[in-house]
């Protein structure tokens, strides 16, 4: 059988190569693909640029790469079949319209290959140029439909989140609010108990009893003032006595309070992961917008970049949520190599597929960084270090916490200051799963 063969077959001078419809043919019969190069030929006013490849791996490849404007598949592809090319398409979120192409009428496969993705359904005795173009033409109108509708979704999506962020942190803030009051009278009150303790009176008691200290007995029997201390001492520790309890008291319902604001966060980060998006996700798409944002950044400080994506289909994960975190771990590894300062540098994203644990993936961005001194290691992820702001630190608190709430972890690994770092994002997450 036949490998790759590119084909351009322009119909028409009148229109420049720029706007050729770049046509994947996917047929395990060359006499077939030739016929239907053939009848893209005579297509008028319309130029394309045809490939074919014979295989359902190369045909899957080619599709993977997405560099094609409309795929025609032929359903027979040797020991597998069209549907079996539409299944992994899916699978890999596969944005190229596909055609099936077959030579028999068969409502079930007609059925299936709509069900899997397919654009259209022709049969090969009845296919002629004009309706070849037909349906070349339509099929790329509802892909262009549907990423248009996928983008509007996207963005109602986005602005659902927001609004429902906003409205869940409305009600934190009100409900805070209410109680930090109440927090506020507690720790009034206890201020004022501590304020109106009788500390003079001890010192002034300890005082008379220090000045009298050689002859202590003759002034706390005979003096007047020695008479009444013990009656003062009485007297004070019942006072104290009352004043501490009451202050335990206030304190307890303080320390209720504390936790009742607790409980109010505790129920927020509940809702926002009751509230998580789940959509599928490319996971390497995601990686590369975010390494888009800082390309002008590795040309200019010379990070070379390496990556290491494993050929993974579509998950179903909080694409927002797994955004965020590697976009800011790639915004770290950037300063932390710009601060370790002449390079050669290299920066790393790899994407694997976890050996240990079934449907969990890792990112690991590994950098030539500052790196991480032992001291700071254990607590890279600490509040309080994250707001330094430098090298490894910024947002990591943030990100870690998100990584949690997505049922995941975020890691770190250093072997040292100067030494580089790679912080490593698990996460569990469903495959996208055929339909049957």
């Amino acid at each position: 059988m036949m490998e790759t063969h590119p084909s351009p077959t322009h119909s028409s001078t009148s229109v420049v190569d720029d706007a050729a419809i770049k046509v994947l043919l996917i047929d395990d019969n060359e006499d077939d693909a030739m016929i239907a190069q053939a009848m893209l030929t005579r297509v008028h006013g319309i130029v394309f640029e045809s490939e074919w490849v014979s295989t359902f791996r190369q045909g899957l490849e080619k599709l993977k790469d997405d560099s094609h404007d409309i795929c025609l598949l032929d359903y027979s592809l040797g020991r597998e079949t069209g549907l079996d090319v539409l299944g992994e398409a899916l699978r890999f979120g596969c944005r190229v319209p596909i055609v099936m192409l077959t030579g028999t009428t068969d409502r079930e496969i007609d059925l299936q290959a709509i069900k899997l993705g397919a654009a259209d359904y022709v049969i090969k005795g009845e296919t002629n140029p004009d309706l070849l173009e037909r349906v070349i033409r339509h099929a790329r109108e509802r892909r262009k439909s549907l990423m248009e509708r996928e983008a509007l979704t996207q963005q109602l999506m986005e602005s659902s989140r927001r609004l429902g962020m906003a409205e869940v942190a409305s009600d934190v803030l009100h409900n805070v609010g209410n109680v930090l009051n109440s927090l506020n009278v507690s720790a009034g009150l206890i201020a004022q108990h501590v304020r109106d303790m009788p500390i003079q009176d001890v010192n002034r008691a300890s005082s008379l009893l220090e000045a009298h200290q050689d002859d202590l007995g003759n002034f706390l029997t005979h003096d007047s003032k020695g008479q009444r201390i013990p009656g003062f001492l009485m007297q004070l520790g019942i006072h104290l006595r009352d004043q501490h309890a009451q202050t335990c008291e206030d304190l307890d319902t303080l320390i209720g309070q504390i936790e009742h604001v607790k409980d109010i966060i505790a129920a927020q980060n509940d809702v926002a992961r009751a509230t998580s998006i789940q959509e599928p996700v490319i996971l390497k798409d995601l990686v590369e917008t975010a390494l888009a944002t800082h390309s002008s950044e590795f040309d200019k400080d010379q990070i070379a970049l390496t990556r290491d994506y494993a050929d993974l289909p579509q998950v179903i994960t909080d694409k927002q949520q797994v955004s965020q975190i590697v976009a800011n771990l790639i915004a770290n590894a950037t300063e932390a190599i710009r601060q370790q300062g002449q390079g050669p540098h290299r920066l790393t994203i790899r994407i694997q597929l976890d050996a240990e644990q079934d449907n969990h993936i890792s990112i690991r961005v590994i950098d030539t960084g500052i790196g991480i001194p032992p001291d700071n290691l254990h607590r890279i992820f600490a509040q309080s270090l994250s707001k330094e702001g430098s090298g490894q630190g910024a947002g990591l608190h943030n990100n870690a916490n998100a990584a949690k709430n997505l049922g995941g972890s975020l890691t770190a690994a250093s072997d040292g200051a100067g030494l580089g770092a790679t912080f490593t994002l698990e996460l569990p997450v469903t495959f996208v799963e055929i339909p049957t």
